[in-house]
This record gives C-alpha cells, structure tokens and sequence, in this order.
C-alpha cells in the first residue's frame, strides 16, 4: 500500500512539473505586457509573444479579437486565450489620425 502512495506522489509531482507555469490570476492586458508576460499564456512561446508585441507596436490593441490578425493564432488558440486577455486602450489608439 505505501509502495502503491509513493507512487502516486512521483507520478503527480511530475504532472505539476510538466504542467508549465500557472496561468495568470488577473487578465493581462494586451497592451502593456511583455514578452514574458505574454508567455505565461497557454499556447503562447516566446516567438507568439514577439509577434504580439510588434503588433501592438505598430497599432495598439483596441480589441482582444485583434489577436486573430497575427500568424500563428487562429479561432482555437484565441478562445483558449480569451479569459486570460483584456485590452485598456491606450491614448494613442483612441487618437484617429
């Protein structure tokens, strides 16, 4: 029986391990957050999160559907990444040229 508890402890511990980093408690805002901030998301590495970044470099977010614009995120990965996202635009994205 303790052979069998032991057992069952490594097995978790190494499903916890291979689990990544906890998704963020608060909704990040598109915006504002960097690189590794952004890959604290599911689904998004380090190369998602630069796409995300030069994005918002050349147009702030106004919507967190903007999302599907970049390469790479498509319907499923978005609506994975829908609760853990949120856009506060920016006063240069409210400014029409």
């Amino acid at each position: 029986m303790s052979r069998f508890v032991i057992l069952f402890v490594c097995v978790l511990m190494n499903f916890s391990a291979l689990a990544g980093p906890p998704l963020p408690k608060r909704p990040i805002n598109l915006n504002t957050a960097t690189v590794r901030q952004l890959m604290v998301l599911p689904g998004i590495g380090r190369h998602r999160a630069r796409r995300i970044v030069l994005m918002r470099e050349r147009k702030p977010f106004r919507r967190t559907s903007e999302l599907l614009k970049i390469r790479g995120i498509g319907r499923k990965m978005y609506h994975r990444l829908r609760p853990f996202v949120h856009v506060i635009p920016t006063k240069t994205a409210l400014v029409k040229p």
